[in-house]
């Protein structure tokens, strides 16, 4: 839902919109409300306004590095745990690195190349899997 809110946000700060309050907003956010809650959630005349003090909307897409982190650390955990040639080495050698680069050389450096769909779809495989054994438990 935050990330839709985000998308459309932009889309409506893209379109060179003269945004005089914070009304546009609110309408978006209200709307995803009632798409992601249905219409058992009670929503009052305030709730509406919850976005303007969410920290994340305040750094351009933030709520993604979620699933981008996600991603990443089960690339790296997978090809750690499967001893994978130079693996280890290469997530350390990424974390000696601090904060000298930006995220996606950093993560090439621990083999992780999250400019394509690979991490993304395997992390959504470990998400597969937890949920089938969630499910059969």
């Amino acid at each position: 839902m935050f990330a839709e809110f985000e998308k459309e946000a932009h889309k409506l700060v893209g379109n060179t919109i003269i945004i005089d309050s914070s009304e546009e907003f609110s309408s978006i956010y209200k709307g995803l409300l009632e798409k992601y809650f249905g219409p058992d959630f009670e929503m009052d005349d305030k709730v509406i306004y919850e976005w303007s003090r969410i920290p994340h909307f305040y750094r351009g897409f933030y709520v993604y590095q979620y699933a981008t982190g996600f991603a990443s650390s089960v690339a790296i955990g997978k090809a750690i745990l499967e001893n994978k040639q130079g693996a280890l080495e290469g997530y350390i050698e990424m974390l000696k690195s601090g904060s000298s680069d930006y995220s996606i050389p950093l993560l090439k450096k621990a083999g992780v190349d999250i400019t394509t769909s690979k991490p993304i779809l395997d992390a959504l495989d470990v998400f597969e899997e937890l949920l089938n054994k969630f499910e059969s438990d």
